[in-house]
């Protein structure tokens, strides 16, 4: 696998095109071993992102849309993200990688 961006906990893994940092910034793809903080009946799976420029702003919009929200927006060292279905049911997140710290 691909060597863990600087400063991420050892069990993500961030994906970049050949010759840039694994960053955030970078990242095309990543990977986050499911531990005890998920619950046993959760099973292995993918998730799509999108970055957007507003986390909140976008859950506001979604659900204007039709859209749910399944896990409400959190602080994370790569930004602010949340998990939302839109109106067909289909899960993906959105990420606000400028609030990354």
């Amino acid at each position: 696998p691909p060597p863990p961006a600087e400063g991420a906990p050892a069990d993500v893994v961030l994906w970049t095109p050949r010759g840039e940092a694994p960053d955030p910034r970078h990242a095309i793809g990543g990977r986050v071993v499911m531990g005890d903080e998920y619950p046993a009946v959760l099973p292995a799976h993918f998730l799509t992102y999108f970055v957007v420029a507003d986390c909140d702003q976008s859950l506001r919009t979604a659900h204007r849309l039709g859209g749910r929200v399944l896990k409400t927006a959190e602080d994370t060292p790569y930004g602010r993200f949340a998990v939302l279905a839109d109106n067909q049911g289909a899960a993906f997140a959105v990420i606000d990688t400028s609030t990354a710290g």
